[in-house]
């Protein structure tokens, strides 16, 4: 696409760009939507600063999604963002992993193999196990997401806050391998 990059002036649904499974874009936290089968990719790593973690996470979430043959889309703004006062040199100080780590962790997630079988907490838990060994997250964040994916499971086996669950248990859903060990 060329860049700067607007989308044309139409309906949301009408102006998705889905990215292909061989390249990453960082997204954020903020005004994203997520569809009941990629949950599991919710969790957002705490042993990084605040402003690493979605983008992190967002990395993360592309590659657990390549496994499983989801995508991701950008589409218009739906939200309007007022900024407020900034200290540019603290973003900066705060954000400088993004600079120096972010190629790296690109690279080897483009390259990371799909564990053959696995359900998307499987996945998400697989990989965040190998960002922690490659010095991405730290061990914290490996227990907090296996606690996350064990209340997200039970939150589906108890229908709360997930509607459709019968259909989502029909299709084999993803209850499965998640929070093990």
């Amino acid at each position: 696409l060329p860049l700067p990059f607007f989308f044309e002036r139409k309906a949301a649904s009408e102006n998705l760009i889905a990215l292909s499974h061989k390249t990453m874009a960082p997204f954020n936290a903020q005004a994203t939507l997520w569809f009941r089968d990629a949950f599991a990719a919710l969790y957002l790593p705490t042993t990084v600063h605040g402003r690493v973690s979605d983008i992190w996470r967002s990395y993360a979430a592309q590659a657990a999604f390549r496994c499983q043959g989801l995508s991701l889309a950008f589409s218009p703004p739906v939200v309007e963002q007022d900024r407020n006062a900034h200290d540019f040199m603290g973003d900066y100080m705060s954000e400088r992993p993004l600079y120096e780590e972010a190629g790296a962790l690109v690279e080897y997630l483009l390259a990371w193999p799909c564990p053959s079988g696995s359900s998307l907490p499987a996945v998400f838990e697989r990989l965040f196990v190998d960002l922690y060994e490659r010095g991405f997250i730290e061990v914290q964040d490996v227990g907090r997401l296996q606690a996350f994916l064990r209340d997200l499971i039970r939150a589906t086996d108890h229908g709360a806050a997930l509607p459709g669950r019968a259909n989502r248990h029909r299709r084999g859903g993803w209850r499965s391998g998640a929070g093990s060990g």
